[in-house]
């Protein structure tokens, strides 16, 4: 049987700890992990991916319990790897405001804010052609505990559909 594996595609957000810490909190019924050591293009990145889905495949059989992932991801990345045929994949992209861009870098003092800014950009007019599977979120005008409440719900309505259709 397949699992549910989840993944926030959180380039945008530089506050991002705060809201999956509120997440993460919250939820007993899935395991959440940040994904974000296994999203830079330092090394190898296809190697690390596809270990990054093993894990998840590993922990997932061994507690039987679905997976939810953050990290600056995006489809093309891990799509053809050999562990993502385990899972039922449900995808999610938060987008938000250039202001709100650039407020949560200043707080995070992270001082180049050019890439998440196109990269926010590119998506808002790209993503739903090159990506129709995924579901975008725009966090532009919620709050942290918004964003992890609405990221819960999504969720939870992917896993109800799953067991509807089972």
């Amino acid at each position: 049987m397949k699992r549910n594996l989840f993944i926030i595609d959180d380039y945008v957000d530089p506050q991002k700890d705060a809201i999956y810490q509120t997440l993460k909190n919250k939820k007993k019924d899935y395991l959440f992990l940040n994904a974000q050591p296994f999203c830079n293009d330092v090394f190898e990145p296809r190697f690390y991916r596809q270990k990054l889905l093993e894990l998840c495949r590993d922990v997932s059989e061994q507690l039987n319990m679905d997976i939810a992932i953050c990290g600056a991801l995006t489809p093309d990345m891990i799509e053809k790897m050999e562990s993502y045929a385990f899972f039922n994949v449900h995808w999610l992209t938060i987008l938000s405001s250039e202001e709100k861009i650039l407020a949560r870098l200043e707080i995070s003092k992270i001082k180049e804010s050019t890439g998440a800014i196109l990269r926010n950009e590119w998506v808002k007019a790209n993503y739903k052609t090159l990506f129709p599977q995924v579901k975008l979120l725009d966090i532009t005008e919620m709050s942290d505990e918004s964003v992890a409440d609405t990221i819960d719900r999504w969720i939870v309505s992917c896993r109800g559909e799953m067991s509807d259709a089972d």
